[in-house]
């Protein structure tokens, strides 16, 4: 005798193939996003807006508030695109089964679509920072 759980999943397995082709593909999506604003945000702590000082090695604008919000936000960034990654890699090497389309997989899916929208807030602050270091003497109002 089958219990009601297993009698919903053996009626419902073509909306289980649907929703199994629905999570690989989003999290393919955002992870393929994820990389590349990683890559940016990775790029942009090697680049530091300004000049290096050609003896020290070190930005010239090294006090300027623009510069520490710049690095902060670069970092958050980086980080919480790597922490997408990783959870967009968990959910496509998990087995997808229907106990998993209850609790495991909206939350993961939630968690790394939250951490994308961050890692793309702190790249539009490190952005903004960087205008406003290089554009600092321009913008006088």
């Amino acid at each position: 005798r089958k219990t009601f759980w297993q009698t919903f999943v053996d009626e419902h397995e073509k909306l289980l193939q649907i929703g199994n082709k629905w999570v690989e593909d989003t999290a393919n999506s955002c992870m393929l996003v994820s990389t590349l604003i990683a890559t940016v945000l990775f790029a942009a702590a090697f680049t530091v807006p300004g000049s290096n000082n050609g003896n020290t090695g070190l930005p010239l604008l090294l006090g300027h508030d623009s510069l520490l919000v710049f690095a902060i936000s670069d970092a958050l960034g980086l980080l919480s695109s790597v922490m997408a990654i990783l959870l967009f890699l968990a959910i496509l090497t998990s087995r997808c089964e229907p106990q998993d389309f209850l609790d495991s997989l909206p939350k993961k899916i939630i968690m790394g679509l939250l951490l994308l929208f961050l890692s793309l807030a702190f790249m539009l602050v490190a952005f903004a920072s960087t205008l406003i270091i290089v554009l600092d003497k321009r913008l006088e109002w």
